[in-house]
């Protein structure tokens, strides 16, 4: 499983202080059809990819903004059509 649908950009933001920190910006877009078992786990293992990424700009002091389509929903806010997660994506 890879990630081919994704941006990454990194900036260097400067506070009025003169501090400055790195900043990455990740913008994915994860496999679809959250109700489909064989996507899931090809999903799930998108998302950690994306959390393994996360961890290694963490470790160098780097700020991280995840936005995008995870193409998954939460169980606590069911769809019109009743149904519930089957993946654990945004768990992960």
């Amino acid at each position: 499983t890879g990630l081919s649908k994704n941006y990454l950009a990194r900036f260097d933001v400067t506070n009025g202080k003169g501090k400055t920190t790195r900043l990455v910006l990740a913008g994915l877009h994860l496999l679809a059809r959250p109700h489909d078992a064989g996507r899931c786990c090809q999903r799930e293992g998108q998302a950690k990819l994306v959390q393994n990424l996360v961890r290694l700009f963490s470790k160098h002091d780097e700020r991280v903004i995840i936005i995008g389509d995870y193409n998954d929903f939460d169980a606590k806010a069911i769809g019109a059509d009743g149904r519930v997660p089957i993946s654990a994506t945004l768990q992960v």
